[in-house]
């Protein structure tokens, strides 16, 4: 059957409203094209904010076909830094101590709402995206947000995630692994026994994961043409609508 290209309904106004109720701060932005035929979920790591990130989605939409953008950020401001920085759960103690036994249970819940906002149908106050066509891109504690959140929700459908040194904080034990395709993202000076570990237990949660590991002395974020693993990972989940599409023209053969 043959049908219009039906555009999502996202707008900075509405997801102003859905941020009153969950504390996040979002940014969205449209396709420049004007076609919102695939959406990227944008989340910081620890101690910093959405617009960078709001940014790089910018960025990248010169390269990813027909895309809108949404970044997002933590709703909990680090204690003791005067400068804007946000965390997704409480990552120190009173003492300033890193907690080595965080709970995330607040960012899963934000998440699971979130997703359930954008994909909710527009004729119950929704944005009518379809889950397949959301991909999620988080960097450290933002990746990991990502992973445990569609861990939780058992989610069997998302475009794809990438996270970029964001391991699970959880073993998964649920069978099957999930069908989302990941793209894992780990760097460290060699090899590690940690690094493989944190490889594992995604693939035990996960059944379709891209490994992709740099020799680096530290954890930033992915630079230069380390874009390309990224990119090749996009390129064959990322759609890009025809004319006819757009215009109900292709219809469905069974």
């Amino acid at each position: 059957m043959a049908s219009k290209f039906k555009r999502p309904v996202a707008s900075s106004r509405a997801l102003a409203e859905f941020s009153k109720e969950t504390k996040l701060v979002i940014q969205y932005g449209g396709a420049p094209c004007g076609v919102d035929a695939n959406l990227l979920v944008l989340l910081h790591g620890l101690g910093d904010t959405s617009k960078p990130f709001f940014q790089l989605g910018e960025q990248l939409q010169r390269t990813l076909p027909q895309t809108a953008i949404l970044s997002v950020q933590a709703p909990i401001r680090v204690p003791l830094l005067e400068e804007d920085a946000w965390m997704w759960w409480d990552s120190f103690d009173s003492l300033g101590e890193v907690n080595m036994r965080p709970d995330p249970r607040r960012a899963l819940r934000d998440m699971q709402n979130l997703f359930a906002y954008l994909t909710e149908p527009d004729t119950k106050g929704g944005c009518g995206w379809s889950m397949q066509h959301i991909h999620a891109f988080g960097f450290a504690q933002g990746g990991t947000v990502l992973l445990e959140s569609l861990a939780a929700m058992r989610a069997q459908t998302l475009g794809s995630v990438t996270s970029v040194c964001g391991p699970l904080l959880s073993l998964p034990t649920y069978t099957p692994p999930l069908p989302i395709p990941v793209c894992f993202v780990t760097r460290s000076l060699g090899t590690s026994s940690a690094k493989r570990e944190d490889v594992r237990a995604v693939e035990r949660g996960f059944q379709n994961v891209t490994h992709v590991h740099y020799n680096a002395p530290n954890m930033g974020m992915i630079q230069g043409k380390e874009w390309g693993d990224i990119m090749r990972f996009w390129s064959p989940r990322w759609r890009n609508l025809t004319m006819w599409e757009l215009e109900g023209e292709v219809r469905e053969v069974s």
